[in-house]
């Protein structure tokens, strides 16, 4: 079960990258009959990552970010597994912060920023 958040997650970030904005779950609940889950991706955060590709120091930009909150942001290998995880707290207009993920293999990572309300994700690519 531990999986599921982290397929729809990989889910939500297929469906954003071919134009869709809405996702239909079907989720099975124990000795009952199937539900169905409608839900809309929000990801209006203005967020951006540079440079990419990057040789592992990347930038975070949020523009408007009046009124987010506490951003959980997260980067996970392209095969899932969680490689680093922080949170901050963004308000004013514009939030810019660096990530240091030098440490890291060369490869495709995804960089997810989340709040209460929205969910966003993009592709980062180290090349050292």
């Amino acid at each position: 079960m531990k999986r599921l958040p982290l397929l729809v997650l990989f889910f939500a970030l297929y469906v954003c990258t071919h134009g869709q904005d809405t996702i239909r779950l079907q989720v099975p609940a124990p000795c009952s009959s199937p539900s169905f889950i409608d839900t809309r991706l929000d990801t209006d955060f203005g967020f951006s990552i540079f440079p990419n590709p990057s040789t592992g120091v990347f930038h975070l930009q949020i523009k408007d970010s009046e009124e987010l909150g506490l951003m959980n942001l997260t980067v996970t290998s392209i095969h899932g597994a969680l490689v680093y995880q922080t949170q901050f707290y963004a308000s004013g207009k514009e939030l810019q912060t660096s990530v240091n993920l030098s440490k890291l293999s060369n490869g495709h990572y995804i960089v997810s920023l989340s709040n209460k309300q929205k969910i966003a994700s993009k592709k980062l690519i180290l090349k050292k």
